[in-house]
């Protein structure tokens, strides 16, 4: 039997189980009877070692059999789900069409299959990083000309080669067709009001407060009862030598302090919605660790523990609601999504659908306002476009150069530090968002985050620039925009 045949056979005989929790246990004895002789052996040493040698002789090519499958699983749903005997067949099998299609895994026995793999990359393509490698060292022991070819030169030239590769082995990025100017300013408008109506709904969202510093100093008497030595000390400082006309910007305090009893009830109800969008995946076995990670660094799964969900405890104390996003946004990644746009879509989707049974969460609040972001920063990274005609990262460079030159200039002089939105053309489009009715907290929010030339944003954006290949800051928010509108969520 040729190996096309035996994946029919695979699928034909896949039986479903959903356990009590929701989860979805997909099985098939025909893949068992491929798999078995490659399974881990309980036998001394001298039988692992034959084991080992046979699955070397006798390899089925693992990744060709997720190619076949993930190939064939589209239509076999298609035609399951047409055909499906009952109601709860049927939800069953569209929760795995669902999944399959959003890039989360589908595990069937001890083979974890995902819609990437219906695109593999030729051995070729595979392999480029080893061959260019390999290439250059040969070259440079056969060729006298390139003898004295630098390592600095030689090592970027692999590392570029495992990049191309790594780009052309993932198909998650997102590509979907941004919408003109015109339609994003409209999606900006309609969002907005979504989000003010939010907001009147949920007044414990608090917007940001601005002062300047003589109304600072002349509140400082009041204040002083309530601060320790050392932190007026510290005030004293930070206000010493400013202009006393500067402007200072407060944010509003957030609410839910970190409570770490509360995570296992949290994680429990989280789990609840998650297990529809991974219905295959065994969230009974995923831990949580609230580690001491830098502040604005969300969450992250550790390499060497794939069940393993770190959640920063500086992104908690002050928004533990934020927990729930989170959770579920690093869960997707668990379940096979690489693309931050796929993930943020599914943190999305499950607190909108939380929100009917905690509503006093505010995750309608926290959706438009995450949503709305996305969108004003598609806006002004689309619209600088337009202005520069094109020539987007050079220019921002040059914006780049000239903020933390006159941010150290500002720091010897003691003034106050310059703000994101006069940089470069960012007033110009800050100026057109307020005026056309944006609410002005979601604006600056944009430009000090995601807009921000200080160095350190220009590091974790710059990076995701060099990986994905998408805009120089902030492709993770306008993934998401692209993900929400093409899904007909705006």
């Amino acid at each position: 039997m040729v190996l096309n045949d035996k994946i029919s056979a695979i699928l034909e005989g896949i039986n479903i189980e959903e356990r009590d929790n929701g989860r979805l246990v997909l099985h098939s004895q025909p893949l068992e009877d491929i798999q078995k002789p490659y399974l881990p052996s309980h036998t001394p040493i001298l039988r692992n070692v034959i084991d080992y040698v046979a699955k070397v002789i006798r390899n089925p090519k693992k990744k060709k059999i997720q190619h076949l499958i993930a190939k064939n699983l589209g239509d076999y749903l298609d035609q399951k789900i047409a055909g499906a005997e009952s109601d709860s067949e049927s939800e069953q099998l569209k929760r795995i069409q669902t999944s399959f299609n959003d890039y989360h895994n589908v595990r069937i026995n001890h083979l974890a299959v995902n819609h990437n793999d219906i695109n593999r990359p030729n051995f070729f393509v595979r392999n480029l990083g080893y061959f260019v490698g390999c290439s250059i060292i040969a070259a440079r022991n056969i060729v006298p000309a390139l003898e004295a070819l630098p390592n600095y030169i030689v090592y970027p030239a692999v590392c570029g080669a495992y990049i191309y590769t790594f780009k052309k082995s993932e198909n998650q990025k997102v590509d979907f067709a941004v919408p003109s100017i015109d339609e994003i300013k409209e999606d900006v408008a309609k969002l907005s009001e979504n989000y003010r109506a939010a907001k009147e709904k949920y007044p414990g969202e608090m917007d940001s407060l601005e002062i300047t510093v003589q109304q600072l100093k002349e509140l400082l008497p009041k204040l002083l009862p309530t601060m320790s030595s050392q932190d007026v000390e510290k005030f004293q400082q930070f206000i010493d030598g400013k202009d006393q006309n500067a402007t200072i910007i407060f944010r509003g305090t957030k609410t839910d302090k970190y409570d770490p009893e509360k995570i296992s009830e949290m994680k429990a109800d989280v789990d609840r919605y998650v297990q529809q969008h991974c219905p295959t995946l065994d969230l009974e076995n995923v831990c949580i660790e609230v580690s001491k990670m830098r502040s604005g660094k969300g969450g992250g799964i550790s390499p060497f523990r794939k069940n393993v969900v770190k959640i920063s405890r500086s992104s908690l104390d002050n928004n533990m609601k934020g927990f729930y996003r989170i959770y579920a946004h690093e869960l997707a990644h668990i379940d096979g999504v690489s693309s931050e746009g796929m993930a943020d879509y599914q943190a999305m989707q499950v607190i909108s659908e939380m929100q009917e049974e905690f509503p006093d969460q505010r995750h309608e609040f926290e959706f438009f306002d995450t949503l709305l972001t996305a969108a004003v920063h598609t806006y002004v990274i689309e619209r600088k476009k337009s202005i520069r005609k094109g020539k987007t990262k050079i220019a921002h460079l040059g914006d780049v150069i000239g903020y933390n030159a006159k941010k150290v200039l500002n720091g010897v002089l003691r003034k106050e530090q310059p703000s994101p939105v006069t940089v470069g053309i960012n007033q110009r489009i800050h100026d057109e968002l307020v005026e056309s009715g944006t609410p002005e907290d979601i604006v600056k929010s944009v430009f000090e985050t995601y807009e921000n030339p200080a160095l350190g944003s220009q590091f974790f954006f710059g990076l995701q620039h060099v990986i994905k290949n998408d805009e120089f800051m902030g492709g993770y928010t306008k993934d998401l925009y692209e993900v929400m509108k093409h899904y007909n969520k705006i």
